[in-house]
């Protein structure tokens, strides 16, 4: 199944948090898709966004850091958009960090994108309830999966029209709404490019350019991994996923990065 056929919202890697938070506790939600949930690494603390509350407790902040794992395998931003706006709001967080990229720009089987899929199952029998949107939205993208698979199989000669499951175009779209969002709820907010083996072209130019027109912090973290101590083949299990080793080094990277660009609290005196 291609990368970016679904989405779907409130599910978190070692079950949810509470939703309300300590008055003296700093929550980050990390948001993204399976190199964020931790697809390949059996435990969840040797996932990065644990090893970044260890990174970022151990900086001596002025409160109590929490870093919570909302990633979901195959997820695109539209599928963070709508996890951010209609379910991650009510657990209280005082920032969230996105973590995508990947995804938006793989190309999926047949010739709808995701937004297309999700307007679809919007306009399907009048208005729906956000779960049954987002339950039709995956059906359809199943649909297109299957007969695209089947096309290729019974006329192999004849290519089977492919797009970008998010588009460049949406994917600025969903950007800006997630910074909507976050302004609308005076979140801290920061945009990463995932880290990869392999750079991607355009995406990441176009995540700085809503990052620098929101005035939010922004990294490509693939131009950083050559900071880590081994190579690319020991960071990644496949063109995508990381091993342990790569998850401390994605670690060290973000927790590098959210310091250089003071979003942190203020640390202890």
């Amino acid at each position: 199944m291609p990368a970016g056929w679904w989405i779907e919202v409130g599910r978190f890697r070692g079950g949810p948090p509470p939703l309300a938070k300590s008055p003296d506790i700093w929550r980050l939600i990390a948001q993204g898709a399976s190199t964020t949930e931790g697809f390949g690494t059996a435990r969840d603390d040797l996932v990065w966004p644990a090893l970044l509350e260890r990174r970022l407790a151990h900086r001596k902040r002025s409160t109590g850091v929490e870093v919570i794992n909302a990633g979901i395998g195959g997820s695109t931003t539209l599928g963070m958009l709508m996890n951010l706006k209609h379910v991650l709001v009510d657990y209280d967080p005082d920032a969230v960090l996105i973590y995508a990229g990947g995804n938006d720009a793989t190309y999926s089987f047949g010739p709808r994108t995701e937004r297309e899929l999700y307007d679809l199952a919007a306009a399907r029998r009048g208005p729906l309830r956000l779960a049954d949107r987002l339950s039709m939205t995956r059906l359809l993208r199943q649909t297109w999966h299957g007969w695209a698979a089947a096309r290729e199989e019974i006329v192999p000669k004849r290519s089977v029209e492919r797009v970008p499951a998010v588009p460049l175009a949406d994917f600025r779209k969903n950007l800006e709404e997630i910074a909507e969002v976050g302004k609308a709820r005076g979140l801290a907010l920061a945009f990463v490019f995932e880290a990869a083996p392999e750079p991607y072209a355009d995406y990441p130019e176009v995540m700085a350019g809503a990052a620098r027109d929101n005035g939010l912090p922004f990294l490509d973290a693939s131009t950083r991994l050559h900071t880590c101590d081994e190579s690319l083949a020991d960071l990644f299990i496949d063109q995508a996923h990381y091993t342990a080793a790569g998850n401390r080094c994605v670690a060290r990277i973000l927790a590098d990065f959210l310091e250089e660009e003071n979003f942190l609290p203020e640390a202890r005196p």
